[in-house]
């Protein structure tokens, strides 16, 4: 009886044993600040074709600082490895198309006053069913799109026009 249990004991302690690690960060994102777009393309832009940096981004470079300085803290993160920057956390992703990706001009059909906005002005009222006006309206610019002449089909139509 005493062995059948430390037999058990034995079996319980191997299969909760952890597979032991091999990189504590992966050789690729060892590699982050030195390839990264970020620290690349984004850097170099800022400085030599602030153009290609509002397409990227929508956002003007003084406003990008102004944004990433209200923000910053925030969505940094902390711990003992080195984390992602603020900065490269703000920046958009890159939009996929096709296949192919797509850096900014997917950004082009937004309207042009919605660049910055403060986020207050966005957030609901906690509690209420009472959305900002602006909020509906961003809620239904996408109607254009999906309730098209062809693509559009009864329930998208019912669901949206609620």
């Amino acid at each position: 009886m005493c062995l059948a249990a430390l037999m058990v004991g034995v079996w319980y302690l191997l299969l909760k044993r952890k597979k032991a690690r091999r990189w504590w960060v992966k050789p690729i994102n060892a590699n982050r600040k030195n390839q990264a777009d970020y620290h690349n393309l984004i850097q170099e832009m800022r400085v030599s074709d602030p153009d290609m940096f509002f397409n990227y981004t929508k956002l003007a470079v003084d406003q990008f600082d102004l944004l990433l300085t209200w923000i910053g803290p925030v969505i940094k993160k902390d711990s003992f490895r080195e984390s992602i920057n603020p900065g490269a956390r703000l920046v958009l992703t890159p939009s996929e198309v096709n296949g192919q990706l797509v850096l900014g001009e997917w950004r082009d059909d937004i309207p042009a006053d919605t660049a910055l906005r403060p986020v207050a002005k966005l957030r609901r009222r906690i509690g209420t069913r009472n959305s900002p006006q602006r909020a509906i309206a961003y809620r239904n610019y996408p109607k254009m799109y999906v309730n098209g002449e062809i693509g559009s089909v009864p329930w998208q139509y019912n669901a949206i026009n609620k």
